[in-house]
């Protein structure tokens, strides 16, 4: 019986699982190394060798042998280090003005489409929710921990009535206004209480069917005209109708909340359901685009995707966002990683007892993200320190001092 681990330890991005498996390997075990990087081209794969093979304060992990090869063939690649005040007021805007120069470094026309041309990797999922223009729906249902999973996940239940039926509903009306009825009906079969198989029309007079019938024409028309004349409708309004003509089911949640909706005045529930329709309330007001984008960035069709979740994929164009300011957890810090910020104390003693520090998890997070490159690699880091940061990339030797570019306050 042969038995094989395989896995990059450089790669451990979550809290959970062996932290040191490759040590714990028996000696007599066979340790076969892969050493060749087929996907990156060398400029990429020598940086995050040194990002790997880096002695840094505050680092309790070996790089030791890491070093990749990169193929004969791939002997290219780009590089830019981006750093920037981490006060900035409009990142989203700067950080576009970064792909405009990778666009000229390189001379490739897919950095200037922003949205499609590149993949932009950032650290949480409420920064890629500032970015995506849904920040305002994400924080609305992430203040409730009982939907924070569900959310992250893109399968919060008590909204699945907009994801199943609503959405299909929407993308049913043709740009000329007309509908296509065959996806309607097929919706409805699927989708509507009026349609089941135990009510009209399956059953009853002719004259009931063709009644349901044209109530059912009229919910349709009354759904589809909140987005008449290009109108954003907020959820609420969509619920609100969806409730009044009875066309889909609603979660109970949502009928909580229209019933909340409907008398303001009455007595608020106590405990956790309070604290779940104010979730629910503050998400009733945002817009559909936000949930439309919303979907769009959980299905992965997205312009952004965070570092955690981005192991084993790669990309032609990557740009990576580095930002401790707009971050919520405490875990990573790249702040401290470039030496703009001081270790703390709990850094320091965890690197005397051999413990993980804010370092190790950092770095690794740092060497995913980075590696996921294929032709081009640019770095944005929004800085407490930005000049100070930039001056200790460049004594580290992972980037040369003209490939760190400092973000002007206005982009030009």
């Amino acid at each position: 019986m042969a038995l094989g681990l395989l896995g990059d330890h450089r790669q451990r991005v979550y809290l959970d699982g062996e932290p040191d498996l490759a040590h714990n390997v028996p000696e007599d075990w066979a340790t076969p190394r892969l050493r060749m990087n087929h996907r990156s081209e060398g400029r990429i794969v020598a940086l995050i060798n040194r990002v790997w093979e880096a002695q840094l304060a505050g680092r309790t992990e070996s790089g030791d042998d890491g070093r990749q090869q990169s193929r004969a063939k791939h002997s290219g690649g780009v590089v830019r280090l981006f750093v920037g005040a981490g006060s900035e007021t409009d990142k989203p805007l700067r950080e576009r003005w970064c792909a405009e120069q990778m666009a000229a470094a390189t001379g490739d026309t897919e950095w200037t489409c922003h949205g499609e041309g590149y993949q932009s990797l950032v650290l949480e999922h409420r920064m890629a929710a500032l970015r995506g223009g849904f920040v305002t729906f994400w924080s609305a249902l992430h203040g409730y921990s009982g939907y924070r999973l569900a959310l992250r996940e893109g399968d919060l239940s008590v909204l699945a009535v907009l994801r199943d039926a609503v959405a299909p509903m929407r993308a049913a009306l043709r740009g000329d206004g007309s509908l296509d009825n065959h996806a309607v009906m097929t919706l409805l079969l699927h989708k509507s209480p009026a349609l089941s198989a135990e009510g009209p029309p399956n059953g009853g007079s002719a004259d009931e069917q063709r009644l349901q019938l044209n109530q059912l024409e009229e919910a349709v028309e009354g759904l589809h005209a909140l987005w008449a004349d290009e109108a954003d409708p907020q959820l609420g309004e969509i619920v609100r109708e969806v409730r009044r003509s009875g066309l889909f089911e609603l979660h109970e949640h949502l009928l909580e909340w229209v019933d909340h909706d409907i008398d303001p005045d009455a007595e608020p529930p106590d405990g956790k359901q309070s604290a779940r329709l104010c979730a629910l309330v503050a998400a009733m007001q945002t817009r559909w685009s936000e949930y439309a984008s919303y979907r769009q960035y959980i299905s992965s069709e997205a312009a952004f995707v965070t570092h955690q979740g981005v192991k084993g994929s790669e990309y032609p164009r990557v740009l990576v966002v580095l930002d401790d300011s707009e971050a919520v957890g405490r875990l990573f810090s790249y702040d401290k990683l470039f030496r703009a910020k001081d270790l703390s104390s709990n850094d320091l003693k965890n690197e005397q007892d051999g413990k993980e520090t804010t370092i190790d998890r950092t770095l690794r997070l740092f060497y995913v993200a980075c590696s996921r490159a294929r032709d081009s690699l640019a770095v944005v880091l929004w800085s407490a320190d930005p000049g100070k940061a930039a001056q200790q990339a460049e004594g580290s030797e992972w980037f040369t001092k003209d490939e760190i570019v400092a973000i002007p306050t206005k982009a030009e």
